[in-house]
């Protein structure tokens, strides 16, 4: 049973770098080229994206690894109090793994990660680059949630927390004020402009970007709309 494309994208929005493009894979599994999400989607093949910095993304290419996953891995990860999402990716026996937390802790388990590969004779992937949950295998096959098993548990665990912004670009904002615009927000806007307008001076951009932090220091307990991420 094919996966609804929109399903596919909510995953993979929660997984991949903002802004990142994507990598198509044909049925060998070389690279077919860059595309955009948009573009992935509807080519129906299997892409790769550019994993957020606060995902943990394990690979297991074979039953001995994916039953390390399942059976050891993430029962450890619960009983922490952690959140992982385990999923059939596609061949017999193998697994991905998917875990948001933060990067001192990602490095932690990956310590155990790489431990256990030495004293299991096991063999696993942490990837930078790797398929979303249930998106399209370059063979044909259909991936599963393993644990959780319904698409919006998965997500709950996978989606960035409210207070974990991803600012779209201001253009693209559609929120409406309908109370007057504080002063120090004003501040912001104008020197988001400046930054684009000497967006080839690196010391006025560098300048700007700076002005921006540090109002946004001062006042991040007031903050009522969206500023666009200036160093990405």
């Amino acid at each position: 049973m094919e996966t609804h494309p929109e399903l596919v994208r909510r995953f993979a929005e929660a997984v991949a770098k903002p802004g990142s493009i994507v990598l198509l894979l044909g049925p060998d599994n070389r690279k077919q080229g860059w595309a955009s999400l948009d573009e992935a989607i509807l080519s129906g093949q299997a892409f790769a994206v550019e994993v957020r910095d606060n995902i943990l993304a394990v690979d297991a290419d074979s039953p001995q690894s994916g039953a390390y996953l399942q059976d050891v891995l993430t029962p450890e990860l619960e009983a922490q109090g952690l959140h992982p999402v385990l999923v059939a990716s596609g061949q017999h026996g193998h697994r991905h793994l998917f875990l948001r937390l933060q990067a001192p802790l990602i490095r932690t388990i990956r310590t155990q990660i790489v431990e256990d590969e030495k004293t299991r004779d096991i063999t696993l992937d942490v990837r930078s680059k790797i398929r979303p949950p249930l998106s399209p295998h370059r063979l044909g096959l259909q991936p599963a949630l393993l644990h959780p098993p319904t698409p919006t548990a998965a997500l709950e665990r996978l989606a960035p927390p409210a207070h974990d912004h991803t600012f779209p670009p201001l253009s693209t904002c559609t929120c409406r004020r309908t109370t007057p615009m504080p002063p120090w927000s004003i501040h912001i806007i104008e020197a988001v402009k400046r930054c684009k307008n000497f967006s080839t001076n690196e010391g006025n951009k560098k300048r700007d970007v700076g002005s921006i932090r540090h109002i946004i220091k001062l006042y991040s307990g007031n903050i009522g709309f969206v500023v666009a991420t200036l160093t990405s």
